[in-house]
């Protein structure tokens, strides 16, 4: 794969050899301390995420400066659709588990409700009268919304089309995720 880009680094390092672009030497060094500093945050704070997410920024520092706004240009998808490998941050993820158990409780015991089954909520506890369910952190959802994020993410990308449309793809991603989990937890 590196042999592939070899005669454009070659031809990238000669232009480096001019006055103009004299220059490029020090970018990718730079790149790659800045790179490194989000890194070194990243262990003294124990947040992860701030390597995860600095790494992805590095990349896109060095496409810039290997490559230049142009082809970094052209490559920007396949770098923005790295952020959805990315776990999100601990305490986003713990909050949004919270507030998905609760929305999918809430919709499961209305979806029941409307087949007429005599069901009561109370937090995330489903009272069926004789038996009661507890919705855990298992049942959140964050298992299926992540990956149909991914998709309809990529799928609005692939999808020639207005902009709008695209956004829409992509969003609605999560009222399905959250109905189907909903649904399945009814």
């Amino acid at each position: 794969m590196s042999g592939a880009f070899l005669p454009y680094i070659q031809s990238l390092t000669a232009a480096w050899n001019t006055e103009e672009y004299s220059h490029g030497y020090f970018i990718p060094v730079l790149s790659a301390l800045i790179g490194w500093n989000l890194l070194v945050v990243a262990q003294f704070s124990a947040f992860e995420f701030l390597a995860h997410y600095g790494f992805v920024v590095c990349l896109i520092g060095l496409f810039l400066s290997f490559f230049g706004i142009p082809y970094t240009k052209t490559i920007t998808f396949p770098l923005i659709y790295l952020l959805f490998c990315i776990p999100l941050p601990r305490l986003i993820q713990v909050t949004l588990s919270a507030k998905l158990q609760l929305i999918s409780s809430t919709i499961g015991v209305y979806i029941l409700q409307t087949l007429g089954i005599s069901v009561f909520q109370e937090d995330n506890i489903i009272d069926l009268g004789l038996q009661k369910l507890q919705v855990v952190e298992a049942c959140n959802g964050l298992r299926y919304l992540f990956p149909f994020m991914s998709l309809s993410f990529l799928i609005a990308f692939i999808f020639e089309d207005k902009m709008w449309k695209r956004v829409i793809i992509f969003l609605s991603s999560i009222p399905i995720t959250i109905f189907m989990n909903s649904a399945r937890i009814a």
